[in-house]
């Protein structure tokens, strides 16, 4: 693994502020065999000079800067999936304003070891929340329970930022069919589209990414009592359900690719969004799906009784 090649994908769009930070933090890794796209969608800042001044500092490493797609931080993601030449070995995404731990890469290649880039697998695990200034305030929630598609069509149990993905994982994203609205996010489809064929996701619970928390993140923490009751509002007003309804769309279109028990789990889940009240339940059974914690699968079976999954 120490000679495996990693194909780092960041999205870029107006992160001059805290870019500089995140670059540096690749270059000290300390698995020194890597590479570097970073798609810019459109940035009105000096993000893009800082990256060519970056790769003029580090001649070593391949380091590409492409135009993206223009259509939102998901597509630039798709965008830079589909970048990434056959040849690789590993991709791992990456976000514009964190600070990778120097081990980030190393520990995914470890923890990955077993596999190898020519099994669909997944490294992925918990960050440390920073506040803008990268001081630390906490760890994110720990997950414990058996990462699987089960849990993966209700629940995105990492951040995408955490990602270190296998050249097997990274094709079967590539050849993913993505309707053209797109898809709710690239971690959750993801972890998805990789546990549905058979693959492995991996969850370390220890943190290798310093995520900073500020009024710009696309996506924030989600462990406070605000975000739950927001959580709770959204699924009452059907914004969970119309997630669920595009996930299952766009893994439909790709079931061929299954094993017979995925398929099973999600046609029974399907039928959970447009049953009566009982078959929504039996349904719900039947696919064996579960989120992480006892208190967020109860509150599974309460919406889906409800009619908002």
């Amino acid at each position: 693994m120490d000679s495996a090649h990693i194909v780092i994908l960041l999205g870029l769009y107006n992160g001059a502020k805290t870019l500089e930070e995140q670059l540096e933090s690749l270059a000290a890794q300390t698995h020194k065999n890597w590479s570097l796209i970073i798609s810019d969608d459109g940035s009105e800042d000096e993000g893009p000079d800082i990256a060519k001044r970056f790769a003029a500092r580090h001649p070593d490493h391949d380091v590409r800067l492409i135009d993206g797609p223009g259509r939102g931080f998901q597509m630039n993601f798709l965008h830079l999936v589909r970048a990434v030449p056959s040849t690789a070995d590993f991709a791992a995404f990456c976000d514009q304003d964190d600070v990778w731990m120097p081990d980030r890469l190393s520990a995914g290649l470890k923890a990955l070891t077993d596999l190898g880039p020519n099994s669909a697998a997944i490294h992925c695990g918990r960050t440390l929340y920073c506040d803008e200034s990268l001081v630390p305030l906490r760890k994110s929630p720990e997950f414990k329970r058996r990462p699987s598609f089960q849990n993966a069509l209700v629940q995105s149990i990492a951040g995408a930022n955490t990602y270190l993905m296998t050249g097997a994982a990274v094709e079967l994203l590539k050849n993913s069919p993505v309707p053209e609205r797109g898809f709710v996010s690239h971690d959750w489809w993801a972890y998805q589209v990789v546990t549905a064929t058979g693959g492995t996701l991996i969850y370390d619970p220890v943190p290798r990414v310093r995520y900073r928390l500020h009024g710009s993140n696309a996506v924030g923490a989600n462990d406070t009592t605000g975000a739950a009751l927001s959580r709770v509002k959204g699924v009452m007003a059907g914004r969970y359900g119309a997630w669920n309804a595009m996930n299952v769309e766009l893994l439909k279109a790709q079931a061929h690719l299954f094993t017979a028990e995925n398929k099973a789990t999600l046609a029974e889940f399907e039928k959970v969004q447009g049953s009566g009240f009982f078959s929504r339940l039996h349904a719900l059974r039947r696919s064996g799906v579960y989120r992480q914690g006892r208190l967020q699968t109860l509150a599974l079976w309460i919406f889906a009784a409800l009619g908002r999954l």
